[in-house]
């Protein structure tokens, strides 16, 4: 029985298959499965996805194929299936374009072991697929956090805390939890609740996890839906924290922001953070309801004054 799942979406990546697999296989830390989630490839993937669990003897792997509904539902996938067929305790997602440490699984499994945590989250290091640059780390401050206003300052505070890959998860984290099918951002949709429900997270300076940023991927190419769904992230999660008690992202409060969601133009997105807007402070002032509310003229005012 392994102590690790390791899930891996599978969408038409046949040129980094093998380079992702292969930073899983070397892993120092042995006790784990890989579950490969063909979610409806159209080239070369989902055989090669059948032949890694054909071919490799000393690692179970399971492959799971499905039509086509996007990342956050392989992901799903893959949960569903260590959920319901595997003893496994601990979860991490590994996107099939990019690549790990042989040090991964180990330095954050050794991590959540000696400190009793739920969650450990690694630094990562960000490659460009045109530029074949590295970015640097994220910097935030390694150590175990308990208090959970804590974690969710530090969410606000660094980047590199979002993404669903550079973590190791307690399975059953996800006994209630899903990431948002159709979304991208995805991460962004959930991890806010992966940080109320864990009751102690470590943080470890290392980074493990190497992101592959490609011009054709998800990421790479930046378009309404992709700024859409990241708006709409930051709106949900206004809301849980405001429901749960826990600190709000002053970044969506801010004036800056406000210009941003109005100049994007986008009604539901509009009318979704006006009621932020208005509810953060019920009785803001007749000005800033009118600035608001009539954008357009009150930012050709507003640049006017500060130009």
């Amino acid at each position: 029985m392994a102590k690790v799942s390791v899930i891996i979406p599978v969408y038409k990546v046949e040129e980094y298959l093998s380079k992702c697999m292969d930073s899983i296989l070397r892993q120092r830390f042995r006790d784990i499965e890989i579950i490969l989630v063909d979610d409806g490839s159209t080239e070369n993937s989902g055989k090669m996805c059948d032949d890694f669990a054909a071919q490799i003897k000393d690692i179970p792997i399971y492959v799971i194929h499905q039509m086509n509904g996007g990342l956050s539902a392989a992901r799903n996938s893959g949960i569903d299936w260590a959920m319901a067929c595997s003893g496994s305790e601990w979860l991490c997602f590994v996107d099939s374009d990019d690549t790990i440490s042989e040090l991964f699984i180990e330095k954050l499994y050794n991590a959540i072991v000696a400190n009793d945590a739920d969650l450990a989250v690694c630094d990562f290091t960000r490659v460009s697929d045109v530029e074949n640059a590295h970015i640097n780390p994220h910097g935030y401050v390694p150590g175990v956090i308990t208090e959970k206003e804590v974690l969710f300052d530090n969410l606000y505070r660094y980047w590199g805390i979002h993404p669903a890959w550079n973590k190791l998860y307690q399975k059953k984290l996800f006994s209630h939890m899903r990431f948002q099918p159709g979304r991208l951002h995805e991460d962004e949709f959930i991890i806010h609740e992966v940080l109320f429900w864990c009751h102690k997270a470590v943080f470890i300076p290392d980074e493990l996890y190497i992101y592959l940023v490609r011009q054709s991927g998800i990421m790479g190419t930046e378009n309404r839906k992709t700024k859409k769904d990241g708006y709409l992230a930051d709106i949900i999660r206004y809301w849980f924290c405001k429901e749960h008690k826990m600190p709000i992202d002053r970044k969506v409060l801010s004036i800056e922001y406000m210009t941003e969601i109005q100049e994007f133009n986008d009604v539901e997105i509009k009318d979704k953070y006006k009621e932020i807007y208005f509810d953060y402070e019920p009785n803001r002032t007749i000005k800033k309801r009118l600035s608001f509310l009539f954008f357009p003229i009150y930012n050709r005012y507003r640049k006017r004054r500060l130009g």
